[in-house]
C-alpha cells in the first residue's frame, strides 16, 4: 500500500484532522533493514536501513483494516460490467451474459480496467493464483475464450477454490463432494468406534452428530 494514496482514501472515507494525523505518523518515518544469517559461518550480513514509503507493519491489528480500505473502491472500478467480489486479498469478478459478443467485449474491458486500477493504486496481481473460469451448463459449449493479464494468458480451468470450497464450471459438486468425503472419513469412523463407549442418555446426541456428518 502506497501511503501517498492510502492517506488521501482515509480522508475520502472520513477519517480526518487529529485522527488522519495519528495514522499518517504511525506509517511514516519508519526504517527497515534485512539480515542474512548464514548457519554454517559466525558472521551475518546485514542491510543499510532503508525508508519504508509503503506497506504498513506486518502483524499489526489496524494493518488489515487500513488494507480493505485501501482497496474498498476497486468494486466500484468494474461493477458496471461485473460483479465483483471481495474476501480480505481474494478478489472474483463474475461476468455474466447471453450474448457471445458482449461476454467477450465485456471480459476484455474488465480486465483493462482491473489492470489500470492496479497501476493507479501502485498494486500487482499474483498472476501465479489468478484462474480464469467459465461457467455453463451441461448442455452448453464452453466458449475457447483466451483471457490475459499484462499479456500473460491465464489458466482456463474447471473447477476452483472458492472460500475453502471447490467450484466446477458445469455447477457440478463431484470434486467438492469427494473432498468433503475425505475429511469427514475420519470423524465418522471415530464415532463409530466411540459410540458403544457412550451411555445411553448420550446416544440420541451421538446418532445426530453420526448423520450430520454424513
Amino acid at each position: 500500500m502506497n501511503h501517498k494514496i492510502l492517506l488521501p482514501k482515509l480522508e475520502y472515507y472520513g477519517v480526518t484532522g487529529i485522527c488522519q494525523n495519528l495514522i499518517k505518523s504511525y506509517l511514516e518515518v519508519r526504517h527497515q533493514n534485512v539480515v542474512i544469517l548464514n548457519s554454517g559461518i559466525a558472521i551475518h550480513t546485514t542491510s543499510s536501513w532503508e525508508l519504508v514509503r509503503q506497506g504498513v507493519p506486518q502483524g499489526s491489528v489496524l494493518g488489515p483494516l487500513l488494507f480493505l480500505i485501501y482497496i474498498n473502491d476497486f468494486a466500484t472500478s468494474i461493477k458496471k460490467y461485473a460483479t465483483p467480489i471481495l474476501f480480505a486479498n481474494d478478489t472474483s469478478a463474475i461476468i455474466s451474459s447471453s450474448n457471445v459478443n458482449d461476454f467477450e467485449n465485456s471480459l476484455s474491458l474488465v480486465i483493462n480496467l482491473i489492470e489500470n486500477w492496479c497501476k493507479n493504486n501502485v498494486l500487482t496481481v499474483n498472476l501465479k493464483k489468478t484462474q480464469f473460469m467459465q461457467f455453463v451448463t451441461k448442455h452448453k459449449i464452453i466458449l475457447n475464450s483466451q483471457v490475459k493479464l499484462k499479456d500473460i494468458l491465464l489458466l482456463n480451468t474447471k473447477n476452483i477454490k472458492f472460500l475453502g470450497i471447490t467450484l466446477e464450471n458445469k455447477l457440478m459438486w463431484k470434486t467438492y463432494g469427494s473432498e468433503l468425503s475425505i475429511k469427514l472419513k475420519k470423524p465418522v469412523m471415530l464415532s463409530e468406534r466411540l459410540s458403544p463407549m457412550c451411555l445411553k442418555k448420550h446416544l440420541p446426541q451421538f446418532t445426530t452428530l453420526t448423520s450430520i456428518l454424513f
